[in-house]
């Protein structure tokens, strides 16, 4: 017998005596696979209802509670999904409102390009007009 089948075998035993209750689920914390040398528990011995109010996730669950279940899990689900799709949204927001930034930045970087050139040119015409009138002053002494 291979150790995938014995696996297999055990869990399902394992499984099938899982399924008696809660109280069994707490106490079989010995439910354990044999890998040859090695020896793997199936469950971590449960923690008592009243001090978590949880059950474990892998306890099954039938009629009622299995619907508020499942239920709940779809509610869940949703709920996730919606907050994915905000977050979706609010991403591609603030990525449109960069690149405006970007392109406004850019723009502005220019025209500080355009204004500097600007005022070199009138900085030059000044020059030149202080050096043309201080040249005339001179030749005419």
């Amino acid at each position: 017998m291979s150790a995938s089948s014995s696996y297999e075998t055990q869990y399902s035993n394992a499984s099938a005596q899982s399924n008696d209750s809660e109280a069994s689920l707490s106490l079989s914390s010995s439910t354990t696979v044999q890998y040859e040398p090695i020896q793997v528990s199936l469950y971590r011995k449960q923690t008592p209802t009243i001090a978590t109010g949880r059950r474990s996730k892998h306890f099954i669950l039938v009629g009622v509670e299995a619907a508020r279940r499942e239920k709940r899990r779809a509610r869940n689900r949703e709920a996730a999904r919606k907050l994915k799709e905000k977050r979706k949204c609010i991403e591609d927001e603030l990525l449109l409102k960069h690149e405006e930034l970007q392109s406004e930045h850019v723009n502005l970087q220019n025209y500080i390009k355009q204004l500097q050139q600007k005022k070199q040119n009138l900085q030059q015409e000044i020059d030149n007009s202080f050096m043309d009138s201080l040249q005339e002053l001179l030749s005419n002494d």
